[in-house]
């Protein structure tokens, strides 16, 4: 905001010079009796006014003195310290020198000099001196603009999904579940300032997480800032904002210090892994999380066999039972019906996307002989009904071909199917060996992939 009180006071008292000249006597005390009888020139109003604090960064300094000045004299004896460049106005009556660039907080001295003459050949009667600071003293800037608020939509994905978002200052609370949002309602960010902001500057200042995509807008009175996605936030992600000190007020106030604050959309979303492991046949849990034993067991184990807090074991530590008991043949349903014991179930702290996940599960023989070994089928558990959906638990059963339903044919359907791996119950110790594997393929509804493979080595028994 530029100061215009010279312009404007100069104005009125040229147009009263003028409409009054055949008046004058030339004196100016006649004019102005307020000024008094001296005949040296006088400043009848100075800005800033001496001693005051505060005085804006992109201020003018302005003087009016009381009679018609030798301008050019005056403009040589005006000094300031400490010494900066910038550009002169002036009339009859005064001049404004406009700094070239804002004012840095802190003290400055200006001295006029007695060689400021009138048009006459007086000189002022006495040096001018007047003080001033920029920002307060002593200390920092009282009037510099602060980040008041940073504000999102925060709640449970399926409040957002409804538009009920509560509004919540991400810059004094820790918010780590934002709405998404989506094309349709998109999720707005806004940051309010203490004073209307210059906008191409505080513009400038501003910095945001690289993949955020986004427009901005300013209310009308320029003190809150709208930032507005492109389209839906990504789940999981991290968003931080920053202002640094270059932003400013509309009247040239630096930013009191750097701003920052951050977010996460949706919720805190770590790379999926097997949480836990353990049979359909055990008391492990169809929900998320599972707990393991630190010592192993068998099928009828009250817990899953690991989760992933305990270290794993080695695999004969781990018991599962074959459904097959060697009574099928060709064309019998004998051994076919599935049996829980070999059915095993696959934990994830994330939720799955479901189709690609259970083709990243598989289960081979490490034992002699080789075999083959297909899904037989399989059910997903704790799942969420609303976006973006998946499953945490997945049971799958798998079938052996070497297994006796249907003799040496592999999942006749007109037996009933195939759900059992080979039987186990007549197996010596420490025989067979088999791997559960989670490839790295598996994905949570986000994208995210297994960071690496998983290996669950169990003994059939």
């Amino acid at each position: 905001m530029r100061f215009n009180f010279l312009k404007e006071t100069i104005y009125g008292l040229s147009l009263f010079f003028l409409v009054s000249c055949d008046q004058l006597t030339g004196s100016a005390s006649k004019m102005f009796p307020f000024l008094g009888g001296s005949e040296n020139p006088k400043l009848v109003y100075y800005y800033p006014l001496k001693d005051t604090a505060n005085v804006p960064p992109n201020a003018s300094i302005s003087f009016l003195f009381d009679k018609e000045m030798n301008i050019d004299s005056c403009i040589s004896a005006f000094v300031i310290e400490p010494k900066i460049t910038g550009f002169f106005a002036s009339s009859p009556f005064g001049f404004e020198f406009t700094p070239s660039a804002p004012l840095s907080d802190g003290t400055y001295t200006i001295t006029i000099t007695k060689s400021c003459e009138d048009k006459s050949g007086l000189d002022l009667d006495n040096v001018f001196v007047l003080r001033f600071a920029v920002g307060s003293v002593p200390g920092g800037n009282q009037l510099a603009p602060t980040v008041v608020s940073a504000s999102t939509l925060h709640g449970t994905p399926a409040t957002c999904n409804a538009g009920g978002g509560a509004s919540i200052n991400f810059s004094t609370n820790t918010v780590e579940d934002t709405c998404v949002g989506s094309v349709a309602s998109r999720t707005p960010i806004q940051i309010v300032f203490s004073s209307p902001m210059d906008r191409t500057i505080t513009t400038l200042a501003l910095s945001y997480t690289a993949s955020l995509a986004a427009s901005l807008s300013w209310s009308s009175d320029s003190q809150t800032l709208t930032i507005l996605p492109d389209g839906p936030l990504n789940f999981g992600t991290r968003y931080t904002f920053k202002i640094d000190s270059s932003a400013q007020s509309q009247v040239g106030y630096r930013l009191d210090a750097p701003f920052t604050a951050n977010f996460v959309a949706g919720g805190l979303n770590p790379l999926p892994v097997v949480q836990a492991v353990g049979l359909e046949s055990q008391g492990c849990s169809t929900t998320s999380p599972g707990s393991g034993s630190a010592s192993g067991g068998d099928w009828t184990l009250g817990s899953c066999f690991w989760d992933n807090s305990l270290p794993l074991l080695s695999s004969g530590s781990y018991r599962f039972r074959g459904g097959d008991d060697g009574s099928g043949t060709i064309g019998s349903s004998n051994a076919c019906a599935d049996v829980n014991t070999d059915n095993f179930r696959v934990i994830f702290n994330n939720y799955m996307n479901p189709g690609n996940t259970v083709n990243a599960v598989r289960l081979q023989r490490v034992s002699p002989p080789s075999s083959n070994i297909r899904t037989a089928t399989y059910v997903w558990s704790d799942c969420q009904a609303v976006f973006p959906f998946g499953c945490k638990v997945l049971t799958i059963a798998f079938s052996e071909q070497e297994s006796s339903c249907n003799g040496t044919l592999f999942g006749d359907s007109s037996t009933g199917g195939d759900f059992n791996l080979d039987r186990t119950d007549n197996a010596p110790a420490n025989f067979p060996f088999y791997q559960l594997i989670v490839d790295t393929s598996a994905q949570d509804v986000n994208g995210k992939n297994l960071s690496s493979q998983f290996i669950f080595g169990v003994e059939g028994k």
